[in-house]
Order: structure tokens, then sequence, then C-alpha cells
């Protein structure tokens, strides 16, 4: 992660774009639902939807954190953690 000037001084080529970042606390009981009241804000304030994001990680240990993330905000299988586990355990 740089800055768009460490970018341009060193002549790098972007791999991807932080359009906006959310920062949200959760009830540690509720923890495994975390990502999902930090993923509305994001989309919203970024004026984006699920639809108009090609891949979206959701970096955690838990299989059920992701999928209650897809369940809640309308991120679909194929484009949750492309290059994470599921590249190595197989697609289902």
């Amino acid at each position: 992660i740089n800055s768009e000037d460490t970018v341009e001084n060193y002549d790098l080529k972007p791999r991807a774009r932080i359009h906006h970042l959310d920062v949200t606390g959760e009830e540690p009981v509720d923890m495994l639902t975390g990502p999902s009241p930090a993923t509305k804000p994001a989309l919203t304030r970024a004026g984006v939807t699920p639809d108009d994001i090609a891949i979206a990680e959701c970096n955690e240990a838990f299989a059920r954190v992701p999928m209650a993330r897809m369940k809640e905000t309308g991120f679909t299988y194929e484009q949750t953690n492309m290059n994470g586990v599921r590249l190595r355990w197989g697609s289902q």
C-alpha cells in the first residue's frame, strides 16, 4: 500500500485502488458478523454496490464470517476471497 506520490516517484504500476475504508467496532459476542456492519457503510460512502466490485476479500480464519458477509451484503461466492482459502482447498 502506497500513496499516489510514492507510486509516481518510483514509477510503480498500481495493482488495486482502495476506494474507501471503514472501521467499525462489534460486540465480542457478535464478532463473527463484524465485517458486515463495516462493509455496508463503506459501500454506501463509496457509492458502489457489490455488483461494481470484481473481487471482495474478507480476511477471516472462520468460514462463518465471509459466509455471513456474503448473505448480509450481497457479495457472491464467486467474487469473495478469490485469492484466499478457496484456491487452496477447492471451489466449495
